[in-house]
């Protein structure tokens, strides 16, 4: 097994709201890590996105990340394995999301000119 590391600092604009694109990603997605670096807003948004079979997917979404610029905020994604879109099919068991290509990051109501750093494990193919 073999992991590898992205990383990026978000650094949002006069509204609160940031982007950033990490190109050719390839995994599974294990854990989300973030870590105020010049103390976001407390509970701001973060949202990453996938490309898969060419339409991007949200694959973690958490309207509540802390803003902390000393203890990280540690979150491990996880995907319903069979979910119909009505949920009627849905299984108990989860997997982690699979990423093949660019993955796109943006952070929201972050305040003004705040930055936050990402960093994203995955278990590479």
């Amino acid at each position: 097994m073999r992991f590898q590391k992205y990383a990026v600092t978000l650094t949002s604009d006069a509204s609160g709201d940031a982007s950033a694109t990490i190109e050719n990603v390839t995994g599974r997605l294990l854990k989300v890590v973030t870590l105020g670096v010049t103390q976001p807003t407390a509970s701001w948004d973060l949202a990453i996105k996938a490309e898969i079979a060419g339409v991007d997917e949200t694959i973690f979404s958490d309207t509540a990340r802390s803003n902390s610029t000393t203890a990280p905020d540690v979150s491990y994604p996880v995907a319903p394995a069979n979910k119909t879109a009505d949920d009627s099919a849905s299984s108990l068991t989860e997997v982690f999301p699979i990423i093949y290509g660019p993955v796109t990051i943006t952070g929201a109501n972050m305040g003004a000119s705040k930055s936050a750093k990402v960093i994203l494990i995955v278990e590479a193919a």
